[in-house]
């Protein structure tokens, strides 16, 4: 997914100069996106499924919805209304993810298996920035898109449905339900 999310980056702010308004508006969609990153923040406090592992893949396939809506772009607010929720389920997606990890991997290894994931996760956004415009100079930028798109989505799909120790993680309860604290109570 993050392949796809390399190449998005460096195709959607072409796309944006290009037919949307320009820089002004690539602006408007990254801030878009940081907004759904902190709206993600608040539903991510709050809920807790069932299944926090098969939950965070299922998320994580709207992370395609920006570079399919740039395709033959949408106005700039659905645009934008894309990429606040490619924002939201990125952090909603890896909050799950993480938490699930923290309660699967023991103590003593969590540090190394997070930063194995971390890594693997993140080194290929970077490829996939390199990579984008002699893709975008081969196949176009609209195919481009559609190779960002479903980078981002079908991957986590397909773990989804066939991987199914995804589906098995089960959130445990450690203690009963309640509502959380606000963590600026004591302010």
């Amino acid at each position: 997914g993050n392949f796809g999310v390399g190449i998005y980056i460096v195709i959607g702010s072409l796309v944006a100069i290009d037919h949307l308004g320009g820089a002004p508006a690539w602006g408007l969609i990254v801030g878009s996106a940081a907004l759904g990153g902190v709206l993600g923040g608040f539903v991510a406090y709050r809920i807790r499924p069932s299944h926090p592992v098969a939950m965070a893949f299922a998320i994580w396939t709207l992370c395609a919805l920006p570079p399919f809506a740039l395709i033959r772009p949408f106005p700039l607010p659905v645009v934008m209304a894309t990429a606040l929720l490619f924002g939201g389920s990125i952090l909603v997606g890896n909050t799950l993810f993480d938490t699930a990890m923290q309660q699967e991997v023991e103590p003593g290894r969590l540090a190394r298996v997070a930063s194995i994931d971390l890594l693997l996760s993140l080194c290929l956004m970077p490829a996939g920035q390199v990579l984008a415009g002699p893709i975008s100079g081969s196949i176009g930028v609209e195919a481009t898109l559609v190779l960002a798109g479903t980078l981002m989505c079908v991957p986590n799909f397909l773990v989804l449905v066939f991987v199914p120790e995804v589906r098995s993680v089960r959130r445990r309860a450690t203690e009963p339900d309640r509502e959380p604290e606000p963590a600026l109570s004591a302010f």
